[in-house]
């Protein structure tokens, strides 16, 4: 299985990526995803001044696709290509708006396309049908992930040989006892707690708001292990994991389990 960390926002000055970038390549993760929020500068551009070319792990960019055309965004990733060979890969979203943004009212012309998510999926459909046309020119290929929990999602990511990526409370709700839904290629995003005991992770659970508690994991590291293998021999091929914000004392250790087992998968102890 493949492990990838969601990088959070206090994470985004340079120095914050640099030191991010660090972490994620001594641990030995997969990819780290750096989000989309209109309100925050883009990640992109600051990950290309950045970025250690002597590094191996990908940068997982998150992108909404009525922000970027599929030609402008092949152009770009051309370009990072020329930087920094085969380090790229993006996660596509039709759309997750935030409350405190504008985006469906600051586009031109098109935002009665895109006012619903069932419209935005229509576009993304449209926009990826599009993007897999001009991948015949990419010097490389990059890998994509696109999010969601629908039936037409699963077909698209199958379609196209995409990875999809659910979170662990939509796949409570809809993968759980559904095979249907699961895609070749499946990735869980998810809240890690591990404290040095099993309870006392679950007190710092327990004082959780109902949507973390359905969005996390916790235990001490031997629990957390087991809950990794169990979602993989459910079918997952790659986990998103992360901390929460209010979390001080998990990442070492999240980031401590994932190097132990990347390790082992590369047959190193």
């Amino acid at each position: 299985m493949r492990y990838h960390w969601f990088a959070r926002s206090s994470e985004g000055t340079l120095e914050g990526l640099r030191k991010t970038s660090n972490k994620i390549d001594e641990v030995g993760y997969y990819s780290a995803l750096f989000v989309y929020h209109s309100r925050i500068p883009d990640y992109w551009i600051k990950i290309a001044n950045i970025i250690n070319k002597s590094h191996k792990f990908k940068y997982m960019i998150a992108i909404r696709t009525y922000a970027i055309s599929p030609e402008y965004l092949y152009m770009m990733s051309e370009a990072f290509e020329e930087i920094a060979p085969d380090r790229l890969m993006f996660n596509i979203l039709s759309g997750d708006i935030q409350s405190d943004e504008t985006s469906i009212q600051d586009l031109v012309f098109i935002e009665d396309m895109l006012e619903s998510s069932n419209k935005r999926f229509i576009y993304t459909k449209e926009w990826l049908k599009k993007l897999n046309n001009l991948t015949q020119n990419f010097k490389k290929k990059p890998e994509i992930v696109i999010a969601g929990h629908s039936i037409g999602l699963r077909e698209l990511a199958d379609l196209y040989g995409y990875t999809q990526a659910t979170s662990l409370d939509s796949f409570d709700r809809y993968f759980k006892n559904n095979d249907n839904m699961f895609s070749k290629k499946q990735m869980m995003s998810l809240a890690v707690i591990v404290r040095d005991s099993y309870d006392e992770a679950k007190i710092f659970w327990e004082s959780l708001t109902k949507n973390e508690k359905c969005f996390s994991i916790y235990g001490d590291k031997n629990s957390i292990i087991k809950q990794f293998k169990d979602f993989e021999k459910m079918g997952m091929t790659d986990l998103l994991v992360c901390s929460l914000p209010d979390d001080e004392l998990s990442s070492d250790k999240i980031h401590d389990i994932i190097k132990e087992l990347v390790g082992g998968q590369n047959g190193i102890s």
